[in-house]
């Protein structure tokens, strides 16, 4: 029988803290062109100032990740497309292929690591309307990360695309980055006779899935919308992930002792102000099942 915890937990900063995201920092220039609802993005350059040559195509790898990220967001620009848009220039300064077996030996041995600034400009002028630092990283992990090297491109485009879909849409809202736990303290590694156990994924229920939040300054007023700087579904599974690490279990995607799923259904930070003080408030409430492997298998 599937044994079911549900958890309520009281504070943002518990995800914040222990998430698995790279930061990201993304600043708003002084052009006022955002926001601009509507408005495509068009990829130009894609360059690697990273002062190093790598066995693969990083600048494709980039480009293309970023172009199926455009699309998945609706701000893909084509010649086709409405003339009102913005150019995007990304840079990579930072790639490291890492290792899966060395992550598996010694978390934080082996990381894989990508770091992109890009700026987003008007098409025509070349005015910036906004520039950006996003960054993931891979510290932990065995076999199921072994594909990090590719991946991690997939997921820093998918980040950088939810970040100017809000910003293009809203405008200067306030966006949560977070920092992953092995960037923050050592962790030591499981032991070879550590429970193994297999995470299926987190799915979000969540009946708000644009959205982590709002803010409101005294009275009332609206100070705008807060939003996470990548999926919530994989920054819950990714801290869960990793809190699991650090418990001293091994993370394996084959041959596990248990099998866990979670179901997100709620994912909310909001202010409570009067004119003497501002508190911010957040509720998290995953639903995880965790069964043997054995009932898996059978069920």
């Amino acid at each position: 029988m599937a044994q079911t915890l549900s958890v309520l937990v009281a504070g943002l900063l518990v995800i914040a803290v222990n998430g698995c995201a790279g930061p990201g920092v993304a600043v708003t220039g002084g052009s006022g062109l955002l926001p601009k609802p509507g408005a495509l993005v068009q990829l130009r350059e894609v360059t690697n100032t990273s002062g190093q040559t790598f066995d693969v195509d990083v600048e494709g790898m980039l480009r293309q990740a970023m172009l199926a990220a455009l699309q998945e967001e609706r701000l893909e620009w084509t010649r086709q497309a409405r003339p009102e848009h913005f150019a995007l220039d990304l840079r990579i300064t930072e790639y490291r292929p890492g290792n899966a077996f060395q992550r598996w030996v010694l978390p934080g041995y082996g990381s894989t690591v990508l770091a992109v600034e890009g700026a987003v400009k008007e098409a025509q002028t070349g005015a910036v309307a906004a520039s950006f630092v996003h960054q993931r990283s891979v510290h932990w992990g065995g076999a199921y990360t072994i594909g990090a090297w590719k991946q991690i491109f997939d997921t820093v485009a998918g980040d950088i695309a939810r970040d100017l879909k809000v910003r293009i849409e809203r405008g200067g809202q306030f966006v949560v980055y977070l920092t992953p736990r092995a960037d923050q303290a050592a962790v030591p590694s499981p032991g070879e006779q550590a429970a193994k156990i297999k995470l299926a994924g987190v799915t979000d229920e969540r009946p708000d899935r644009g959205r982590i939040g709002t803010r409101e300054a005294a009275f009332g007023v609206s100070m705008g919308e807060v939003h996470l700087g990548q999926n919530v579904a994989d920054a819950v599974g990714q801290a869960l992930r990793d809190d699991l690490i650090a418990a001293g279990y091994r993370v394996v995607d084959s041959g596990q002792d248990l099998t866990a799923d979670g179901r997100l259904r709620k994912f909310w930070v909001r202010t409570d102000t009067t004119p003497l003080y501002w508190d911010v408030v957040g509720e998290i409430e995953l639903e995880l099942a965790v069964v043997p492997a054995q009932s898996a298998r059978t069920s």
